[in-house]
């Protein structure tokens, strides 16, 4: 008898997880330029970007510090950085993030390369 329950126990376990894959939204992720200068601080929080996409009735599941890759940028104080934050959202809230300045990663992408990296986030 407890090994019957034991295995409907796991069998309702596994069921539930599966359905829940298979009803989870797909993701995208989308980003927006930090705004920061060289040798200064400044530009947007981690935070404040994602409040904005919040503010707007998205919901955001994860965010990260990012820059952007396959271009360099002049060295010198006040110019700009190629820093970005990035954040993943359903796909279904691509083109209302486009509408408040966010762009979909997608845009970086170059040939071979995705066209950015994840760094630490510093204020």
């Amino acid at each position: 008898m407890k090994v019957f329950f034991s295995r409907i126990l796991s069998f309702s376990f596994i069921t539930a997880v599966l359905l829940q894959s298979a009803c989870a939204s797909k993701t995208a992720i989308v980003y927006q330029a930090k705004g920061d200068k060289q040798c200064e601080q400044g530009g947007l929080s981690l935070q404040q970007s994602s409040r904005k996409l919040m503010d707007a009735g998205i919901s955001v599941t994860q965010s990260f510090c990012g820059k952007k890759t396959g271009f360099s940028v002049m060295t010198m104080c006040g110019g700009p950085t190629n820093n970005i934050l990035l954040h993943l959202v359903a796909d279904t809230d691509i083109e209302q993030a486009k509408a408040i300045g966010f762009q979909p990663i997608e845009k970086l992408a170059t040939g071979d390369s995705k066209g950015y990296e994840t760094i630490p986030c510093h204020p």
